[in-house]
Parts: structure tokens; C-alpha cells; sequence
């Protein structure tokens, strides 16, 4: 795709991230929408970067035609309502693990909104996540299970098998579903061991916030801004809802995160740039930031399935180890390449070698079929990360 084709898409970005830079910024100020992006394109572009419910969250310090407002409160009405129910299963599903006496976190989701957002429903929808300690992540499954959580039967499950060991070492999260909806019951909040701080210590420094009358467990601030972070770099700096997060939460803290890895500084430097810092100090940065937050803009959705490149899946993986350069990490992130864990659901009796080399020898099969039947563009994954070093 040519420059021309993608500089409109980039020119609403920018106008979106001016908005949202007025609006937080001061809380009397108010953002006059420019024309790119009045009617259907600001409800669009906001979608696209999950920022709408902020948006509409914000729409009596916001200046637009009519028709542009009219569409906006309409729009982020339907997603506040879906929000306001997952409240409802988020309460529920915690409420189940709490009564059973097990150390829950709540993750993101409502918990982060009202911590960074100051509202229940100001972020928006996402997923449920909750987090309990690994030696009780057993339990909490039995628990949900029996409240009519399903496991995706593709996944392991608890055991003694070297299935289920292999998957606790290089994964984090199972997700259960129910009548349409899921939950992600985590046993650490990354695949990484050292990107995030461990169980217990994160219950140490926890904080209560107020979700619908009920006090609900969270992440202490600055572990909620770590794993901001840390969440916006897996994610490729791609939504704008994640480096609004990270603004938030900043502005809500009293001193800096300490411990922080590069990619989680990128992060934190991309999101300053985007919507902290003044133009005028920043422009260079900002640019480079804009680039950082659209390197996926020329798609509908990046998360779209475009067939298997090796080299750029070879080039996110590079950037995944970044974020907790171990030895150890590496063989995780590398086998979890190889043969992700949910590979060998079914494999526990053949034995870890032949488990784990048949896996392999079928994965790689179904990649050579989904090779692109063309070369694929160049993409910026280069580019892109030399400016996020530079960012940091």
C-alpha cells in the first residue's frame, strides 16, 4: 500500500491523539473535533483503538456537529451497556473465588478503569482476568467450573502429566467459557518469568477499589502501570487505549516505576510522547510515537490472520524475548514458538520427546500450508523498533 493510501488513516490518528491529549490534560478543557474526523469517522477510528466509552465518557467537554455527537453518545452508549455486564460477570466470577478463601487479583477490566479512569465503565469492554497464586489455580478452576465455566478443551488442565508442566512454563492464563462469554483465570500475568513481579508480591502491595458497592482486590498503582506496559509492548504499541492506560495511571502516581524493563520504558515513552508532553518539546518524539502506535493502522485489524511469515513472526519473537532477556525466557518464548502448549493436549502418554517432536512435525506442516502464495509487503518491524529504542 502506497504512503498516499495510509497518510488519511494516520492524519485521523493524529487528530484522535490530539483529542484525547486536550481531554486529559485538564479536566475543564475541551477538544474541538476537527473535520477528518466528524460523522462516522470518529466513532470509526475510536473503535478502531478502543477508546470510544472514553470518548463518550467525555462528550460534554467535547465540540462537534450533531450528527458527529449524535452518533458518538449512541455508539458508546451500546458499548458502556456491554460493559455495565461484564461488570455483573466479573463481580460474580470473582466473588466466587474470594468466598472460597483464595487470594484473587483482579486484572485490568473494571478494576483498571476505576483505578486509572475513575469510572466503571469508562474503558470499556475487554476480557475478564483474574489472577490467583499457582499452587491454587487448580482450586479456582474446580471452583468455576462448577459455577458452569468450561475450559477450551484444546488446553491442558491441571495434572501430573509433562503436558501440564510444560504449559505452566511457558504459558499463564487458561480461559474458560460460558454462555458465550469468557474469563481468563491466570496463574502469573505473563509468559515471562521476571517481565512481571510474582504472585506474592503483588498480593503484598495490592490495593481495594470500589466495584458496585463490593471491594474488589487489584493491583497496587505501580504494578498496574508495570503491567500496562508491559501489555502495550506485547501488543505492538497497536490501540490507544493501551498508552491512554499508561497516561492515567501516571498521572495517578506519586513517583516513577522502578524496575522496568527497555520495552516496557518504550511503553512508558511512547504513551508520554503520544499524550503527556507538550507538542513543542516533543515533536521529533511524537512523531516517532505516532508511528509506533500505527504500525498496524493499514489494517482493519491486525490481529487479522494474513497466513504464516516466518520472518515476522521470527522478528515479534525477538522483541517478546526483549522484555525479559533470561536464558531461561528464551527456551520458553523459543518452545512456546516451536509447539505452543495447547499443541500437545492429548500427547501426555506418548512421552515428552515424541510429544513434543510430533506437535512439532504437525504444527509445521499447517505453517507451510498457510504461507502467503505471494511475497508479502515489507513490513516496519525494523523501523519500528529502532524507534522505540530510540524512545527509550
Amino acid at each position: 500500500m502506497h504512503v498516499s493510501q495510509r497518510q488519511p488513516v494516520r492524519d485521523e490518528v493524529s487528530a484522535l491523539i490530539h483529542g484525547l491529549k486536550v481531554l486529559i490534560s485538564d479536566p475543564t478543557a475541551r477538544w474541538l473535533v476537527p473535520a477528518e474526523l466528524r460523522n462516522s469517522r470518529l466513532v470509526a477510528v475510536a473503535q478502531r483503538h478502543m477508546v470510544l466509552p472514553f470518548l463518550r465518557h467525555s462528550i460534554d467537554r467535547i465540540d462537534a456537529d450533531d450528527s458527529t455527537l449524535n452518533e458518538l453518545r449512541a455508539s458508546g452508549t451500546s458499548v458502556v451497556l456491554l460493559a455495565l455486564n461484564l461488570i455483573g460477570v466479573f463481580a460474580e466470577t470473582y466473588g466466587l473465588l474470594a468466598d472460597a478463601g483464595l487470594r484473587v487479583l483482579a486484572v485490568k477490566g473494571p478494576a483498571l478503569a476505576v483505578q486509572a479512569y475513575g469510572n466503571t465503565t469508562a474503558r470499556g469492554v475487554g476480557d475478564i482476568d483474574l489472577l490467583v497464586s499457582p499452587d491454587d489455580f487448580p482450586t479456582a478452576l474446580d471452583i468455576l467450573s462448577s459455577a458452569g465455566w468450561q475450559p477450551n478443551p484444546s488446553e491442558p488442565l491441571p495434572s501430573d502429566s509433562w503436558v501440564w508442566r510444560y504449559r505452566l512454563a511457558t504459558y499463564y492464563e487458561t480461559t474458560l467459557e460460558r454462555s458465550g462469554e469468557a474469563v481468563d483465570l491466570h496463574w502469573r500475568l505473563s509468559p515471562l518469568v521476571g517481565d512481571l513481579p510474582v504472585f506474592d508480591e503483588l498480593w503484598r502491595q495490592r490495593v481495594e477499589v470500589d466495584l458496585a458497592g463490593s471491594s474488589i482486590s487489584t493491583l497496587g498503582l505501580e504494578h498496574a502501570l508495570q503491567h500496562s506496559c508491559s501489555h502495550a509492548a506485547r501488543d505492538e504499541w497497536a490501540y490507544l487505549r493501551s498508552s491512554l492506560d499508561i497516561a492515567l495511571l501516571s498521572q495517578r502516581s506519586d513517583r516513577q516505576p522502578s524496575g522496568l524493563n527497555r520495552r516496557q520504558r518504550a511503553s512508558l515513552s511512547v504513551a508520554r510522547a503520544l499524550l503527556v508532553e507538550p507538542p513543542e518539546r516533543t515533536a521529533p518524539s511524537l512523531r516517532r510515537a505516532l508511528r509506533l502506535a500505527s504500525v498496524n493502522q493499514r489494517d482493519p485489524d491486525p490481529r487479522a490472520d494474513r497466513g504464516y511469515r516466518p520472518l515476522s513472526s521470527f522478528a515479534k519473537l525477538i522483541r517478546r524475548i526483549q522484555l525479559g532477556p533470561s536464558p531461561k525466557n528464551v527456551l520458553r518464548l523459543v518452545a512456546a514458538v516451536i509447539v505452543p502448549s495447547d499443541r500437545l493436549t492429548g500427547r501426555e502418554n506418548e512421552g515428552p520427546v515424541r510429544g513434543f517432536l510430533g506437535a512439532a512435525g504437525t504444527l509445521g506442516i499447517e505453517r507451510m500450508r498457510r504461507l502467503p502464495m505471494r511475497p508479502a509487503n515489507r513490513d516496519d518491524s525494523q523501523r519500528i523498533e529502532h524507534n522505540a529504542q530510540d524512545l527509550t
